[in-house]
């Protein structure tokens, strides 16, 4: 089988070649067309990454890993494996993207892509952030590592993700510097037209600015900037993420816990529809958290118990401890309490 050339003109497009290439008759392939597919597939993986529930994506990055180990193409089955582990971050505990980073690593040193190894020491810094353990991430020094690398290469002032490396460095040592880096990235990502990096962007500068203690009204004004963005080119893990950063923002710095509820809940349908268990979890705690006020105990007890069905899912180990408020909603309805949480 000799395949053309792939010419995409949309997040579609990918997504259908994606499918076409997956059910395609292989019985007359070389190893030439596995290569050709498997860089095909990554690709498509990393275009329809956050735009596709997220299993999908996951299919075509498998089908990615599969295809470059028949083609014994290192350099794309390092870069399948990336788009596995990321996928995988969404729909369960983060951890579980360590394994797939952890391949992918060293044949990114062998094939000699230095973004690339950055790229996935960064990655593995974000997943142990989003596990909550902020601390082995720092010992274990992925953002600086990350850096290192990033600062060695020549070109690198040419590259939005090199400043996107250095600027998550910076942020992970409270370094004001982050800002710059990442406003260095967005103007390349704005200056090619790039939609999706210019709004992660926006996002990122906006978390800088509410981590370090900046401007407070210039990180929610960013965070609604990348919300729409995001919206307007149908990158839904985007504009989640950003809800849920707007809505953070409404709640701690304006003290506006019903309108931060409201954000929430515009944010929950995205991860549900792209099958972000991890993230649709959290969502729901937030909500359940902010809504602890008079009359409000119907809401805890309809987000617990989604969150309970998705901590069995995913063999979370909070489970004991969400089936706990649960009881302690009943304790409520019997009277026997006046609110869910015990610490106003």
């Amino acid at each position: 089988m000799n395949q053309s050339q792939f010419a995409a003109t949309s997040i579609a497009d990918w997504y259908a070649e994606a499918q076409r290439l997956m059910a395609a008759p292989k019985d007359e392939w070389e190893p030439a067309d596995y290569a050709q597919a498997a860089a095909a597939l990554s690709e498509a993986a990393e275009k329809t990454y956050e735009y596709y529930p997220f299993d999908e994506t996951l299919a075509i990055a498998e089908a990615a890993v599969a295809a470059a180990r028949v083609a014994g193409s290192r350099r794309e089955e390092a870069n399948a494996l990336k788009m596995v582990g990321r996928v995988l971050s969404h729909i369960g505990n983060p951890l579980k993207a360590l394994q797939p980073y952890e391949q992918a690593l060293p044949m990114m040193r062998e094939v000699g892509d230095r973004i690339g190894e950055a790229t996935i020491l960064n990655e593995m810094g974000q997943a142990y952030r989003a596990a909550g353990q902020q601390q082995q991430a720092w010992e274990l020094r992925f953002f600086h590592q990350a850096e290192q690398i990033v600062l060695e290469m020549d070109d690198y002032t040419q590259n939005a993700e090199a400043f996107t490396q250095i600027g998550n460095a910076r942020l992970d040592r409270n370094d004001w510097s982050a800002i710059d880096y990442y406003s260095q990235a967005l103007a390349i990502f704005r200056a090619r037209g790039d939609k999706a990096g210019e709004a992660h962007m926006l996002n990122d500068i906006g978390v800088a600015e509410s981590d370090l203690w900046g401007d407070k009204e210039k990180a929610f004004g960013l965070f609604q900037q990348a919300a729409s963005l995001f919206q307007q080119i149908g990158n839904k893990a985007g504009e989640a993420t950003a809800f849920d950063n707007i809505a953070s923002m409404l709640f701690l710095e304006m003290n506006d816990r019903a309108q931060a509820v409201e954000v929430y809940k515009r944010a929950l349908p995205l991860w549900i529809e792209l099958g972000g268990k991890w993230y649709e979890r959290l969502n729901r705690r937030e909500i359940a958290a902010r809504s602890d006020g008079p009359g409000q105990v119907d809401e805890i007890e309809t987000q617990f118990r989604e969150i309970v069905a998705l901590d069995e899912a995913m063999g979370h180990p909070d489970l004991d401890d969400d089936r706990a408020v649960l009881i302690r909603v009943e304790a409520v309805r019997r009277g026997e309490a006046t609110r869910v949480w015990p610490v106003p």
